[in-house]
C-alpha cells in the first residue's frame, strides 16, 4: 500500500475519561492538548502499573493464545508480520541491525529469522522476555543495556503509547540510530472510523495500560521535537478486525463476532477513503 495521503482532516474521538474495560473496570480520566492530536492518561499516585498487565489474555505478553480472541490476534498479527517485513525491505539495508522495542515474546523478531538482519529486541516485562529468551533471541530489559553500537531501525509496534515518557524515549532513540537510520512506530488511530463508532469502548484506549494518544499530526510534531523527519504513513488495516472484536466483547452485545467483522470491513473502507485507518504505521527518519 502507498504512502496515506490526507485529502482532508478529520475529526476523531476524544473521550476526557475511559474505561478498563480489559481488566480492573475502573475509570481513568485522559487529558489532550490544545489541538487534541495528544492525549496523556491520568494515573493515581497510588497505583502500580504492572499489576494492570497481569492477565493470561494479555496478548503480547503471552505465548500460547486461546479462545476466539487468541486465535483472531494470532491470525492478523502473522498476516500484519507479512505488511512489516514489506516495508522493512522497502526502506533499509539487506544487512541492517534492527531493534524491535517492545518485542514482547519475540514474534516479530522470530519471523525475522532467515533474513539478512542482525536483530535484538527490549521487553521490560521479565516473564515475556524470559519466554524471548527462551527461544534464542537477543533480548533485553532496557535500552541502556543494549551494547553500544549504531542501530540502522528501530521499530515500536504498538509500544510508545505504553512509555512514561514517550518524547525522551524518541531522543534516545534518535541517539542510538545511524545516520539515516530509520524509526517505525504502529499506534492506534483516534481519528479511524471504529474510535468514533465505538467510542468510550473502542478496545485501543486500553487505559491505563495506553498512557499516551496520538493521531498522526500528534506523533509527527512529537517526533519533529526529537529531530526525527517524517517520510511516510502507512496503513495497517487488518488491526481492525481484532480492535473491533475486542470492543463487541466490551459492549456485550448479540452477535459481537459477526458485528466486529462488518465493522472491520466499514473501517477498512472508511480509511480507503479517508485515509484513517485503526491502526497507521509512522516511519521517521534521522535528520
Amino acid at each position: 500500500m502507498e504512502q496515506l495521503k490526507k485529502t482532508q482532516p478529520t475529526k476523531g474521538c476524544r473521550p476526557t475519561k475511559a474505561q478498563d474495560h480489559f481488566l480492573s473496570n475502573q475509570i481513568f480520566s485522559i487529558h489532550w492538548n490544545q489541538s487534541k492530536t495528544v492525549g496523556r492518561t491520568i494515573l493515581p499516585k497510588s497505583i502500580i502499573l504492572e499489576d494492570y498487565y497481569k492477565s493470561e489474555a494479555y496478548c503480547s505478553h503471552q505465548g500460547v493464545k486461546k479462545g476466539l480472541f487468541g486465535k483472531a490476534y494470532r491470525m492478523v498479527q502473522r498476516l500484519m508480520f507479512t505488511r512489516k517485513k514489506q516495508l522493512l525491505s522497502q526502506w533499509i539495508p539487506r544487512k541492517a541491525r534492527l531493534l524491535d522495542y517492545g518485542c514482547g515474546v519475540g514474534d516479530f523478531l522470530l519471523s525475522l529469522k532467515g533474513r539478512s538482519y542482525s536483530c535484538i529486541g527490549i521487553e521490560p516485562h521479565s516473564q515475556a522476555r524470559q519466554e524471548a529468551l527462551s527461544k534464542g533471541l537477543d533480548v533485553y530489559s532496557a535500552l541502556e543495556e543494549v551494547p553500544a553500537s549504531d542501530l540502522d531501525v528501530i521499530t515500536l509496534w504498538h509500544a510508545l503509547e505504553h512509555l512514561p515518557d514517550p518524547l525522551g524515549a524518541m531522543k534516545s532513540f534518535y541517539s542510538r540510530l545511524a545516520p539515516d537510520g530509520i524509526l517505525l512506530i504502529a499506534l492506534p488511530n483516534p481519528d479511524s472510523w471504529d474510535a468514533n463508532h465505538y467510542k468510550q469502548y473502542w478496545a485501543a484506549w486500553d487505559v491505563p495500560r495506553h498512557l499516551w494518544h496520538f493521531n498522526e499530526m500528534g506523533i509527527i510534531e512529537m517526533a519533529k521535537q526529537a529531530r526525527f523527519i517524517h517520510q511516510a504513513t502507512h496503513a495497517l488495516p487488518l488491526d481492525a478486525f481484532y480492535v473491533n472484536l475486542l470492543s463487541e466483547k466490551y459492549m456485550r452485545r448479540r452477535f459481537g463476532s459477526i458485528r466486529a467483522i462488518f465493522n472491520g470491513l466499514r473501517s477498512i473502507g472508511h480509511g480507503l477513503r479517508s485515509q484513517e485507518f485503526s491502526s497507521q504505521i509512522y516511519l521517521f527518519q534521522k535528520s
